[in-house]
């Protein structure tokens, strides 16, 4: 059996800015990674869409992080978006505030099955 692949890209949107993370082609499963940081001097908070492209664009998941006051591109977060074979996929954001993390993490499932209209010739689609 063939290895599944993306058949989306899948990007961050954050503040108007559009940050590919996994592009259409890659293999599932797969896990990526990308540092957020702050667009604003003191904002309380790093906010994310996760987000298919394509034909019929999805929201897959919206995650948001506290983090400390301080002058923009100060504050950092790490996004993780795992993809795993069986379609579903886990995303976390987590925030370090020198020894403590604060973190939020929602699990999606972005594969649908064959009776989706939207189903690929492979039977499923990744949305």
């Amino acid at each position: 059996m063939a290895a599944q692949t993306l058949d989306e890209t899948i990007i961050i949107r954050m503040s108007g800015i559009t940050i590919p993370l996994i592009d259409r082609g890659a293999q599932i499963a797969t896990t990526k990674r990308e540092t957020l940081t702050t667009t604003r001097d003191d904002q309380e908070s790093i906010r994310c869409e996760l987000v298919t492209t394509g034909e019929w664009p999805r929201s897959l998941a919206q995650l948001e992080v506290g983090v400390r006051r301080a002058p923009r591109g100060v504050p950092r977060a790490q996004l993780v978006l795992r993809l795993d074979a069986d379609g579903s996929a886990y995303a976390e954001l987590t925030a370090e505030h020198g020894m403590a993390q604060a973190s939020f993490a929602v699990a999606i499932q972005v594969i649908s099955g064959s009776d989706s209209p939207r189903a690929g010739s492979r039977g499923q689609r990744v949305r």
